[in-house]
């Protein structure tokens, strides 16, 4: 992702700069239900890809008024002020659940400026 205003980092990373850091892993309410890691407390999926396209599907298909995307919404309103956004999970660097949520988060600032 090219768009610096909202990265995904492993959680406790140090980060140079002003970040609101928000953390993304389980069990907060945009934690991934699925895992492809069997220790992970979550349903096991094949693989990361997986675990990942089924997030994307699950957070799509919630309701407006969810905590995910309500939580969603609350921090494109904090990019569009001005703000970074570090979505805090253990997976990163590798890809994972948070990608998606960027592109949520951007997807929503981008559709209405900034």
């Amino acid at each position: 992702m090219s768009d610096r205003r909202v990265i995904v980092v492993r959680r406790g990373a140090t980060l140079a700069g002003d970040w609101h850091r928000h953390y993304i892993g389980r069990p907060s309410p945009l934690g991934n239900p699925w895992s492809h890691k069997r220790e992970a407390h979550a349903e096991l999926v094949g693989s990361r890809d997986d675990a990942i396209r089924l997030y994307a599907g699950w957070l799509d298909a919630l309701p407006v008024d969810s905590p995910q995307q309500v939580s969603i919404r609350e921090m494109a309103d904090r990019v569009r002020a001005g703000e970074r956004i570090a979505l805090e999970c253990w997976c990163a660097p590798h890809p994972c659940h948070g990608h998606v949520i960027a592109d949520r988060i951007l997807n929503l600032v981008n559709k209405t400026g900034t």
